[in-house]
């Protein structure tokens, strides 16, 4: 990812381009722009988030796509940690490894400014917050701060791509069926509301 991210400095592609300029836009002239330009969908979280650093370090191919540098690596330890709750530690570097040795179109969305390794980081957030909620000791009380939490999780990932959609069912599908009537209670409300 180092490699590419360095190594890639001589193109940039019409996706990152227009994300650079929503950030510079945002960051220069104040203006927000709730979703990609010129599309009803995709937020423009990646600009949100690049604008600061933007800001603190100029604007350039490198900086542009430092976001998304940053959400693939944290991506890697995510994904170890929901391994490690799913099943053990050996998975759980399997894991790891797997992504952080991805194959080059992978390792691609890794530090292009295109918005997708940020779904993949919302996305292994949300599932982490998930499992830390259900699969916990027997012993341990549900915390109903990890509910708004996984709400605004999976909202901020469903706003800034749709593709979240699987893991965004996944996870009311198997709140509906595993509680049973009990979805209108405090700590559903608490995630419906932060989403």
């Amino acid at each position: 990812r180092v490699y590419l991210i360095l190594g890639s400095q001589r193109m940039i592609d019409s996706d990152q381009a227009i994300f650079g300029l929503m950030a510079r836009h945002l960051l220069y002239n104040g203006k927000f722009h709730v979703f990609y330009y010129g599309q009803p969908y995709m937020g423009s979280l990646l600009a949100v988030l690049t604008a600061p650093v933007f800001f603190f370090f100029g604007p350039s191919m490198f900086t542009l796509r430092v976001v998304s540098f940053i959400a693939s690596i944290l991506s890697i330890l995510l994904a170890y940690l929901v391994a490690k709750r799913i099943f053990n530690e050996e998975a759980a570097l399997i894991a790891a490894a797997t992504l952080s040795l991805a194959p080059f179109a992978i390792a691609r969305l890794g530090v292009s400014a295109e918005g997708n390794i940020e779904m993949l980081f919302l996305g292994l957030v949300s599932l982490n917050l998930f499992f830390k909620i259900y699969f916990r000791p027997a012993e341990e009380i549900r915390n109903p701060r990890l509910y708004g939490w996984l709400g605004f999780f999976l909202g901020l990932a469903f706003w800034a791509n749709l593709g979240i959609i699987s893991i965004l069912l996944t996870i009311v599908l198997f709140l509906v069926i595993s509680e049973k009537g009990k979805i209108f209670k405090k700590p559903f409300l608490i995630m419906a509301t932060s989403f």
